[in-house]
């Protein structure tokens, strides 16, 4: 019996312990110096937001009727936020006087009840249950904006590093939204190219990884052999092309652009084995764009276009 209720306490401890940094990411406040520190700093950070998302926004070349589809998707997932609230603030009133009645055991050094253990630990399953119900949500939702963009265009999401200033070799990308798809290899290859060794056992690897996970999402799933057949693959391309001499690449880049594309299959009618895979992940693209201040931004763009959002 005392080992269970000491196991009952260690879930209990870590349901409190959780609340409070919940909390205090929700707000975006810190306490104490640190807390004034960051408030002060605040508006800045908000500009140099503005300006990644910026960075990351202009090299896309999106089109009006994709702004339009972008914006429009994330005002659904807002609605789909908010279909929640009902049920978590519910579940707040439920939990507060447990959570209460928890920490003054704990202030006064007493035994922790296991009839009180016990339910917050329920309480905690059934927040925990709620979150992952409303991220498979979000996830699924999160996967339409793949859809909306082009290959070329996810492929500037994936390799696009968060900065306020673009380095040299982005400054004058190959536009997204316009690239043929041998250019869009190609491009692909002059960057894998310039990184560094160190840059490309991370950035380089993750590129190629990322290309192989796509086609196994939409165009046939790959077994575990196959993904990590057609990994071995790319990789020994990319390293070629890397080893090669410049002259030697711009004589072969177009062949290269065409083999460094990940191998297809036949789309098969796996759906719902496919949802359960996708489960809460979501798309990089989703928290990229789907980004509050991302969707600012697009909607600031969208009125310098006169698309209409509604």
């Amino acid at each position: 019996m005392k080992r269970s209720r000491r196991v009952m306490l260690g879930l209990a401890l870590l349901a409190v312990m959780a609340m409070p940094a919940r909390a205090e990411r929700r707000s975006g406040r810190m306490a104490g110096p640190m807390g004034k520190l960051a408030e002060i700093r605040d508006p800045l950070e908000e500009v140099r937001q503005e300006i990644v998302y910026l960075n990351l926004i202009n090299g896309l070349n999106l089109t009006p009727e994709q702004l339009a589809k972008i914006v429009k998707l994330a005002d659904r997932r807002d609605m789909i936020v908010k279909s929640y609230a009902p049920r978590a603030s519910a579940l707040t009133r439920e939990a507060k006087p447990l959570l209460a009645e928890l920490k003054s055991t704990l202030e006064q050094q007493k035994e922790v009840p296991e009839d009180l253990a016990q339910r917050v630990t329920r309480i905690n399953h059934r927040d925990k249950r709620l979150r992952q119900e409303l991220m498979a949500q979000l996830a699924r939702a999160g996967e339409e904006i793949e859809d909306i963009l082009t290959d070329a265009q996810l492929t500037v999401v994936e390799s696009y590093e968060p900065c306020v200033v673009l380095p040299p070799d982005r400054r004058d990308p190959v536009r997204a939204g316009q690239a043929s798809n041998s250019a869009i290899g190609e491009e692909m290859l002059r960057r894998i190219r310039s990184m560094s060794d160190q840059e490309f056992r991370t950035r380089g690897r993750r590129m190629v990884d990322y290309g192989i996970e796509r086609v196994s999402r939409n165009q046939g799933r790959l077994s575990s052999k196959e993904k990590a057949e057609e990994r071995k693959r790319l990789l020994a391309l990319v390293n070629k092309a890397r080893a090669m001499s410049d002259t030697e690449f711009e004589m072969k880049k177009e062949e290269l652009a065409k083999e460094f594309k990940p191998k297809q299959k036949i789309k098969d009618l796996q759906h719902q084995i496919n949802e359960a895979r996708i489960g809460t992940r979501i798309s990089r693209a989703a928290q990229l764009l789907m980004n509050p201040t991302a969707i600012k931004v697009l909607r600031k763009r969208a009125k310098q276009m006169d698309v209409a959002l509604k």
